[in-house]
């Protein structure tokens, strides 16, 4: 999902590729952290308050509140901010 995005923010809003360059590269380190933690607290159950793990399991939770948030956030990246407004 995001890689293509990075193309479209060079190409068609001139986004500087230095920047979109030490942006992927600081996110691909922080990536395993975030996993970690989401690791963590699925095994903790963090959200068997809001979905009952008898009826849910324990990964179900996770994968719809994640398919909300990823599609929120393709949104974002898709449809940036009108050109005027960085002026």
């Amino acid at each position: 999902v995001v890689s293509p995005a990075k193309d479209v923010y060079m190409e068609k809003f001139g986004a500087d590729s230095l920047t979109m360059g030490v942006l992927f590269f600081v996110v691909s380190f922080l990536a395993p952290v975030g996993e970690t933690y989401s690791g963590r607290l699925q095994d903790q159950a963090a959200l068997s308050r809001f979905f009952p793990i008898a009826k849910w399991g324990k990964k179900a939770p996770w994968l719809v509140s994640h398919c909300l948030l990823l599609a929120i956030a393709a949104a974002a990246i898709y449809l940036p901010p009108a050109r005027s407004s960085f002026i």
